[in-house]
């Protein structure tokens, strides 16, 4: 999301969240990793955010169409007598990736707990493809996964996955969330041309605890 945000029509940066517009290069964007909302708002500074109160007002607002909840994660693959085990980014998606436009290059998302996409990395450096198992842990936890999917992603340069939010990972409130776990909200709109009034007024959240209002906007230069 760096590379989109730069180029984003408006970022709003929260006291407990950043809010991206992403208007520009949604149709193109799913080809190299990215998503194609409309709204994004990314938490990091957890210990002063309220979940609920957050998603209360998405859930109120009458212009959003759906919204979906990234996490990031790390792991490590499992290497076998060709390869050596090495880490990678992931990220854990409650909703639909299809959706949020997700694109892979061979295969599909993932849809259940036991599935998992692979960036073409990840892919060519331990000789996985569609309908392989592969071996990852994740928190200590040693899981096998059907890869149903083979993306390219500009960031992490494709060493990374993707996990469906039915993965024990990503329940919605039981991961705490740290700079180590970030969690991103998708939000896509009944009209995207009302991003950046979406990304204004929801940044106007009352911080909770006092009145002051809870982001700084500013325009970016495009």
């Amino acid at each position: 999301m760096l590379v989109m945000a730069a180029l984003s029509s408006a970022v709003i940066v929260f006291g407990y969240a950043i809010t991206s517009s992403m208007s520009a290069l949604q149709e193109k964007a799913g080809q190299w990793g990215y998503d194609t909302s409309d709204v994004v708002a990314t938490v990091f500074n957890p210990s002063g955010f309220n979940r609920d109160e957050f998603e209360r007002a998405l859930q109120s607002d009458s212009r959003i169409l759906s919204i979906g909840r990234a996490h990031s994660l790390t792991g490590i693959v499992e290497g076998d007598s060709d390869s050596e085990s090495a880490g990678i980014a992931i990220m854990t998606f409650e909703g639909s990736l299809d959706e949020f436009g997700y694109a892979t290059l061979s295969g599909r998302n993932p849809q259940y707990k036991n599935e998992i996409a692979i960036g073409v990395n990840v892919a060519r450096t331990f000789n996985n493809d569609v309908g392989d198992t592969v071996v990852v842990y994740i928190q200590g936890q040693r899981n096998r996964y059907l890869v149903t999917g083979i993306y390219q992603a500009i960031a992490n340069m494709s060493n990374s996955a993707r996990l469906t939010g039915e993965t024990p990972f990503s329940a919605s409130n039981a991961l705490p969330l740290t700079s180590e776990g970030l969690l991103d909200y998708m939000i896509r709109l009944k009209d995207n041309a009302q991003a950046t009034a979406v990304a204004n007024e929801q940044c106007r959240i009352p911080e909770f605890g006092n009145d002051r209002p809870a982001a700084d906007a500013y325009r970016s230069g495009v």
